[in-house]
């Protein structure tokens, strides 16, 4: 029960900031059945959305992006989706991905970003965003519209000392540091050390000191 209610929560957050936003959404989850992309679609249909893999036309629709798919419709997604006159979100306002998105695809205009849950990898999480915030994606649109906001979800309860969200997510933060410590150690020790230092070396970044 409790994690009913987190959930519910969770989703009614997500669509509360979608209603909000004025241009196009990107929401993922590592989920396609109970609790990510099918729970959601459900959501979403409850409150007015529609899918427009069976409803084409008209406001406030959705499309997911999955491994289930045929190619020729996931092109046609990605095609509308990044079309000029649907940075409003007129003719698809969200789309849905599953753990097949993380690759292979580049969004344009995309205004936020909602992961439904962390995952125990940062990389993965890293793939995600990567694919609303691409080289020259917004550089068509004001500059007040070239900042992607991203969300991450993660569900608490004062009964439970740490959830399943917050547990995934203290993994994800150790193994980054780790892996954070272990680049800087390949970055000091590189034969073009300071060649590159200060192409790898980026702002409130750690300094690092050459041996060689």
């Amino acid at each position: 029960m409790p994690e009913q209610l987190c959930l519910k929560l969770k989703l009614r957050k997500i669509l509360r900031r979608i209603k909000k936003c004025d241009g196009t959404v990107l929401v993922y989850s590592n989920f396609k059945e109970y609790g990510g992309i099918k729970t959601f679609v459900r959501f979403l249909e409850q409150h007015g959305f529609k899918n427009y893999e069976q409803h084409s036309g008209g406001k406030k629709r959705f499309a997911i992006w999955s491994g289930d798919q045929e190619y020729h419709l996931k092109e046609e997604v990605k095609s509308v989706f990044n079309r000029y006159d649907n940075r409003d979100g007129s003719s698809i306002k969200i789309i849905l991905g599953s753990p097949s998105i993380k690759e292979g695809i580049s969004l344009l205009r995309v205004q936020e970003v909602h992961l439904m849950e962390t995952y125990w990898n940062q990389s993965r999480n890293f793939q995600i965003i990567g694919r609303a915030i691409r080289f020259c994606s917004h550089k068509d649109m004001p500059i007040e519209k070239r900042l992607v906001k991203v969300y991450i979800y993660l569900a608490t309860h004062p009964e439970i000392k740490k959830t399943i969200d917050e547990h995934i997510l203290k993994m994800a933060i150790d193994k980054q540091l780790i892996n954070l410590e272990f680049e800087k150690a390949l970055k000091e020790s590189a034969i073009d050390c300071e060649l590159f230092k200060n192409a790898n070396v980026y702002k409130n970044d750690e300094d690092i000191k050459c041996e060689i």
